[in-house]
């Protein structure tokens, strides 16, 4: 059972501990405040943290970061695990082990096994931070935008899946519409000849005389006879497609759990719950089955009643076959169109049942291009809540941080998807690049397809600026893409804006230097979060006077509220911060481990000798500043 007490206002990490490798047998017990680990080059500090973040499966997203953390994690593990205890903001306590190449197990704290997974946040999650993470975050739109969404990842992530889905739909959609235009376009061509033989049949039709009329009706009679064939002749295939996909189905289900379960899983350790699978699998499949029998025995006397209905149905032909020839052969003028009239009746019932498929084709494009407006719609009213969403944090971290810091976000800011795109659709036209730009620059991908599909050759020339023999190209090469679809759904992505002032002048973070980076993107870390915060050298690059001024200030205030466990060499921040637990790690060159760990004065002279160049250079300081 998971211990369940008062729900607390933050997650927190328990306890690491490090079976097999380089670490086998460290066991850190953290603190809900200020954790500081520190150490000798090669004590297995950045080790420690990565552990953390591996067994947490909050790897980075970008892939070269990813398999450097996961060689890091392999090579120190080997064949061992790390396994992390975690008490989450609803004060339930959890066990996660996890070993390389291998996901994640959540246990209870009895080490029971559990069905709940870390992957999607819900659970239990927080914000790591390697070496130098800090710093590339100020230089990558994708970063800050990921800090951004990090304030309310639940959120996001639910507007993100929902946006995901409409995409999904509209490309399922336009995957829908293409076939369907080809062929209204296939059988639009081929109405052309319906008017002719109307114009030809009304030519042929008998206009003077006493039986006129009669010839007439009895033509039209002749041409529904061909018509009622052509309906009762597809009906026994319709029928036994029909019967044929119902007797498929039969035995299907119970087919597919046999094919899932293997008989090694069946007399294997978890053989119960697969047991059960089949038991449920296989009674649901055999009350399937006995539907899908009684559906079958519903159309065999149909099947019977159809053949003799169409046997009636070919005696009433014969007899108004007869009686139509009957009248033709007393017409001696009448005869010799008889059989070029069929003929071209017989064609024209081929037309009118193109055209009545035709309508109906075009009325469900009409109904998809229905809905697909409402998916756009959709679509877009999720993309500006996300951003509304992301515009609030922009504004909670600017005020929050009351100082020279600020944060915006630009909507659709980013238009690097959409050019790709486009670069991909135009990859052989020969445009050249100032034309894309411009497209691009002035019209959103709906706007684009729109003018695309409209043809409109002067309306593109208007907006972007280019000329019309470029514009008569762009729109010539897309019309004839498929990816029409993909093009009008592409996202403009939002863009952050994270800006320091230096002294009187707000500068980008991508245009600081190394320090004024770190100190434009820590602040914003460091705000009070539900969730743990860890970093890898928060000091890097960072002067002293700041990290005491600005650093350990911040610390201080957030540490009450918020776990902070961070890898260090400076002193001041577990000195000045205060840290409630400092971890002493070193090495024998071949094992990590933990030599010490307790309070800032518990660990005083482990901090002498470790940080800032130790107790020497402590007293150097002291005596050359009289401090």
């Amino acid at each position: 059972m998971t211990t369940r007490s008062p729900k607390l206002s933050h997650h927190r990490l328990q306890w690491l501990q490090v079976v097999g490798g380089f670490l086998d047998g460290l066991k850190m017990e953290f603190v809900p405040g200020l954790n500081c680990v520190i150490g000798g080059r090669g004590a297995g500090k950045t080790t420690v943290l990565e552990l953390l973040r591996y067994a947490l499966d909050a790897l980075p997203e970008d892939k070269d970061a990813r398999k450097r953390i996961e060689s890091l994690v392999t090579k120190n593990l080997e064949f061992g695990r790390v396994e992390v205890g975690i008490t989450t903001k609803e004060n339930m306590s959890y066990i996660v082990s996890r070993s390389p190449g291998e996901d994640p197990v959540v246990l209870t704290e009895q080490r029971a096994s559990t069905d709940l997974t870390l992957r999607s946040g819900t659970l239990f999650k927080a914000d790591i931070f390697s070496q130098n993470e800090v710093e590339s975050i100020a230089d990558r739109s994708d970063s800050q935008l990921a800090l951004v969404d990090s304030f309310a990842q639940a959120e996001i992530n639910q507007l993100t899946a929902s946006i995901r889905q409409a995409v999904n739909d509209l490309k399922s959609n336009a995957g829908t519409v293409g076939p369907l235009m080809v062929k209204i376009a296939a059988f639009q061509d081929e109405m052309k000849e319906l008017s002719v033989i109307d114009s030809q049949l009304q030519g042929m039709a008998a206009t003077s005389g006493t039986d006129a009329q009669l010839l007439n009706q009895q033509h039209a009679a002749k041409s529904l006879r061909d018509r009622e064939k052509r309906a009762v002749d597809g009906l026994p295939k319709a029928l036994k497609d029909y019967g044929q996909l119902i007797n498929e189905q039969i035995g299907r289900l119970v087919q597919s759990a046999q094919l899932a379960v293997s008989k090694d899983m069946l007399a294997g350790p978890n053989q119960a719950v697969f047991a059960e699978i089949m038991r449920d699998m296989e009674e649901s499949g055999r009350q399937v089955d006995t539907h899908l029998r009684q559906a079958m025995e519903v159309l065999r006397p149909l099947w019977t009643r159809l053949d003799s209905q169409t046997k009636l149905l070919t005696k009433a032909h014969g007899d108004q076959e007869m009686a139509f020839r009957a009248i033709i052969e007393k017409q001696q003028a009448a005869m010799g169109d008889a059989t070029k009239r069929a003929a071209l009746e017989k064609r024209r019932n081929d037309l009118l049942i193109k055209k009545q498929e035709l309508e109906t084709t075009q009325k469900q494009v009409e109904d998809l291009q229905a809905s697909r407006a409402k998916l756009l719609q959709q679509m877009a009213d999720l993309r500006l809540a996300r951003f509304n969403r992301r515009q609030e944090i922009a504004e909670r971290i600017t005020n929050g941080i009351h100082g020279d810091i600020r944060v915006s976000v630009k909507q659709d800011g980013n238009p690097s998807e959409y050019r790709k795109k486009l670069d991909e659709l135009l990859y052989k036209s020969k445009v050249q690049e100032t034309s894309k730009a411009a497209i691009v620059e002035s019209l959103f991908p709906a706007q684009l397809v729109k003018i695309i599909r409209d043809k409109a050759i002067d309306t593109l020339v208007d907006k972007a600026g280019i000329g019309a023999p470029t514009a008569d190209k762009v729109i010539s090469v897309l019309m004839a893409s498929d990816q029409l679809g993909a093009l009008e759904t592409v996202e403009l992505i939002d863009e952050p804006c994270i800006e320091l002032r230096d002294v009187d002048q707000w500068k980008d973070s991508r245009d600081l230097s190394t320090g004024q980076k770190c100190t434009a993107i820590l602040p914003i870390l460091l705000m009070e979060s539900e969730k743990p915060l860890l970093i890898d050298q928060p000091e890097d690059n960072l002067d002293n006077r700041y990290v005491s001024d600005k650093v350990v200030k911040t610390i201080r205030e957030v540490k009450d509220r918020r776990q902070l466990i961070f890898v260090t060499h400076n002193p001041n921040i577990p000195v000045l911060g205060d840290a409630g637990r400092v971890f002493v790690l070193d090495s024998t060159g071949k094992a990590g481990r933990l030599s010490k760990s307790g309070t800032v004065d518990e660990c005083k002279g482990q901090i002498l000798e470790l940080l800032e160049g130790g107790k020497k250079a402590f007293k150097i300081r002291s005596e050359r500043y009289g401090a």
